[in-house]
């Protein structure tokens, strides 16, 4: 994945040089169409902050009068003086092309007919800010307070990088890099750079996917020239699954019964004896919420939805036994009827003819003919007031 990032240097009032290390692009407009650079000297002209050659950055920024002191930050936050005062003028972003994808040369700009994504700097493998003009190869860069993270480095390493695979990597994001999923040995500088080949997307969560050396060799290759001098060891494959949390099967149970309890009865209990496993979901505050209920017989049956952050990730079906007499009654059984009038009560039998679910009553036929309605006290018993 090409990724830019922008570092910048004071070249004189309302002029700043930046160079991208890293494989991504600075963007601009030429002829209604962006083009791509990554060593930029940016000035105001006409209103706007344009590139050198007169190109405007995209997205333009629009200034009544002409800033002193330009200057960008690690997020790509361009600062400028106005008056007395520095003030933010705006925002650059760094455009991101396929591993696949290779930009080629116009005049002067990079173009290509794949449309980019677009990154801020030091997010999601974007890259990091560098200072000044870029330098020449064999020449380690000055730092400045505004370069990187302010750590000490080795930029002497001697002999060729070497990189170790680990057996098994847990990545946090959508996208797999190689700083991820290996140790690498190099100078800082080309450290950072390998660190971000892009070597693929992150399965879903709950699934592991294997990445086998040659795959890596491969990332390696479509990044640098001189990458089978590299030192590649370690693991041969290296198995990868995303960072996630797991959310007990228990919990989705009990949403179920819980929107069992509130839309079917409260009388009745439920119970599930089908065991499952937890699910696997990123991390966030988690909502369990059942989207659906309906009953049939004893059986209750729940749709429960897994949220995270207020998102909907996933969902699970429950099925749950239920005690409720009235669920266990069908059209055509014959049951017990027990026709009560005060103190006194006489016991029939009769054939269930209809259920009225609303009203959780049932309406049977006695032997003599008699249709009546009741309710259901136990399993095959109605109750009739007479």
């Amino acid at each position: 994945m090409f990724v830019a990032a922008v570092s910048i240097a004071i070249l004189s009032t309302g002029t700043i040089d930046f160079y991208v290390d890293g494989p991504g692009f600075v963007r601009f407009v030429r002829e209604g169409r962006s083009v791509y650079s990554r060593d930029v000297q940016l000035t105001y002209a006409d209103s706007q902050i344009r590139h050198e050659g007169g190109l405007a950055l995209n997205p333009s920024i629009h200034l009544g009068s002409a800033p002193d002191d330009l200057r960008v930050d690690l997020d790509g936050r361009l600062f400028g003086t106005l008056g007395e005062s520095e003030v933010e003028l705006g925002r650059i972003v760094l455009a991101l092309f396929p591993d696949d994808v290779r930009p080629v040369v116009s005049g002067g700009f990079v173009v290509s007919p794949i449309r980019p994504k677009i990154k801020a700097p030091g997010t999601d493998g974007a890259g990091v800010i560098r200072m000044g003009k870029r330098p020449r190869r064999g020449v380690t860069a000055r730092r400045t307070p505004n370069d990187a993270d302010q750590k000490p480095r080795n930029d002497q390493w001697a002999g060729a990088p070497k990189i170790e695979l680990l057996a098994e990597a847990v990545i946090d994001g959508n996208r797999i890099v190689l700083g991820q999923i290996a140790t690498i040995s190099a100078s800082e500088t080309l450290k950072q750079k390998i660190g971000q080949v892009s070597i693929g997307l992150t399965p879903a969560f709950g699934v592991s996917t294997r990445l086998s050396r040659d795959l890596v060799l491969l990332r390696l290759r479509s990044a640098f020239k001189d990458a089978d001098a590299y030192e590649l060891i370690g693991a041969t494959s290296v198995t990868v699954k995303r960072k996630s949390q797991l959310i007990p099967h228990d919990r989705f149970v009990e949403a179920a019964i819980a929107a069992a309890t509130q839309q079917i009865s409260e009388d009745a209990t439920y119970a599930s004896t089908k065991p499952a496993p937890s699910m696997a979901a990123p991390f966030g505050e988690v909502e369990l919420i059942a989207e659906s209920v309906r009953s049939s017989g004893s059986t209750v049956t729940a749709v429960v939805a897994l949220f995270v952050d207020g998102k909907r990730i996933n969902s699970r079906t429950i099925k749950l036994d239920s005690s409720d007499p009235f669920g266990k009654i069908r059209i055509g059984q014959t049951v017990k009827v027990i026709v009560r009038s005060n103190a006194a009560s006489v016991v029939t039998t009769g054939t269930v003819k209809g259920k009225n679910a609303a009203a959780r009553t049932v309406t049977v036929r006695t032997a003599t003919g008699a249709m009546l309605e009741g309710v259901v006290t136990a399993v095959g018993v109605v109750e009739v007031a007479a």
